[in-house]
């Protein structure tokens, strides 16, 4: 089987925020009704490197495929000109474990959930009269549920 290989810069030209509303919606639904596995994560702390990382996965059951995320957050990064965060997916098929895709998306699939679970919320919880909303925050995540709403 070829391994499909994406970069964040296709990523992002593919993945859609009305898309990654509805997934993330299916996705709650899919956990609430009992029809998704996801175990707990997983924190590597670099204490030495003001850094972490993180390792999470799920599985949509019977799906034809479930997802392994790492991602890391090396807080002094910044300081030598390279990002804070860097991360990827891994993508393997559920009917026999090969590595079926690579996703090196720097936090971009996770930040685009973010921002589809802020949606999601503002969808069901806020008062249907509202027309303003006010975000607390100026980075990526703020443009993301700015954008996402």
């Amino acid at each position: 089987m070829p391994l499909l290989l994406l970069n964040e810069d296709e990523l992002r030209q593919i993945v859609t925020i009305a898309e990654t509303i509805e997934a993330v919606e299916d996705a709650f639904v899919a956990l609430i009704e009992g029809r998704m596995t996801v175990p707990g994560d997983f924190t590597l702390n670099l204490p030495d490197v003001n850094g972490e990382v993180q390792v999470k996965g799920a599985y949509l059951n019977e799906a034809p495929y479930y997802a392994i995320k790492v991602g890391s957050n090396f807080r002094d990064n910044p300081t030598i000109n390279l990002p804070a965060q860097s991360g990827l997916m891994a993508v393997f098929d559920a009917a026999t474990g090969p590595l079926a895709a690579v996703m090196i998306d720097n936090g971009y699939l996770t930040r685009m959930r973010a921002g589809a679970a802020g949606a999601l919320t503002a969808k069901y919880l806020a008062n249907k009269t509202l027309n303003h909303v006010a975000v607390i925050g100026s980075g990526n995540q703020a443009y993301i549920q700015i954008k996402s709403l």
